[in-house]
């Protein structure tokens, strides 16, 4: 699994409330990002092991209404940045921490989301013969690069690949919630609906998912796939 380093982030003015805030975000995007259980986030404890392949840094400006939080993530191999963004919000005492946590959900999402900015990255790094250990994650990888443009003619494979995966490492929750997706893509995505062939495959899409939460009952993607597989099975039985 891909390892992120979240850097506390640096205070620009140098003041008490400026070191308060880029302390709280920090905090915050750490308790986003640890939702997502196929990554796995560490801060700055000591000495920084070799597995970890990405950096999130960033520093936070503020006046007396407003602040400017800009954050970035890079590659720690040679220092490249691959994702970028800056925030702007209010320090009235009453918005503050909504804003905070709203921010640290969208830094979250944009980078550990199915197609965001660290499985894109990941992505570009995979190489054909992987060993074996790494099969699984390599695995999901492709989901996330069939996710970017819900290619067709790749759906197959990557079924077939998720499913090998769930059978060797059938504690994967991972694989199981992307699993279940994908049945649900071959439902959603078959023109004109037949009702007959849909529910056997929701069924199945209903069961890894339901198998996804059982193991690890947290994991953001098993419970999008259990609502998404949820939502279908009720629409594949409609008259």
């Amino acid at each position: 699994m891909p390892h992120l380093l979240v850097e506390w982030f640096d205070d620009m003015d140098g003041s008490d409330e400026t070191a308060a805030l880029a302390r709280g975000l920090t905090q915050e995007i750490v308790g986003q990002l640890s939702k997502f259980k196929d990554i796995v986030v560490v801060q700055p404890l000591g000495q920084v092991g070799p597995d970890v392949g990405y950096v999130v840094a960033g520093s936070v400006d503020m006046s007396d209404e407003s602040f400017r939080f800009r954050v970035r993530m890079l590659n720690r191999a040679d220092g490249s940045v691959l994702w970028a963004h800056s925030y702007d919000g209010t320090t009235r005492v009453p918005d503050l921490l909504k804003v905070q946590s709203d921010i640290a959900a969208d830094v979250a999402t944009s980078l550990a989301q199915a197609y965001g900015a660290i499985f894109e990255a990941d992505s570009k790094r995979i190489i054909p013969g992987a060993p074996n250990d790494r099969a699984a994650y390599f695995c999901t990888l492709s989901y996330y690069s069939y996710r970017a443009g819900f290619d067709p003619e790749a759906r197959p494979s990557v079924r077939s690949c998720l499913e090998k995966a769930t059978e060797r490492y059938p504690a994967y929750s991972t694989a199981w919630a992307l699993l279940s997706l994908i049945y649900i893509d071959e439902v959603r995505f078959r023109y004109p609906f037949d009702s007959t062939s849909s529910i056997p495959l929701m069924d199945r899409a209903l069961a890894a998912a339901a198998r996804a939460v059982e193991l690890e009952p947290t994991n953001v993607r098993a419970l999008q796939a259990q609502m998404i597989a949820l939502y279908f099975k009720g629409k594949s039985m409609r008259p």
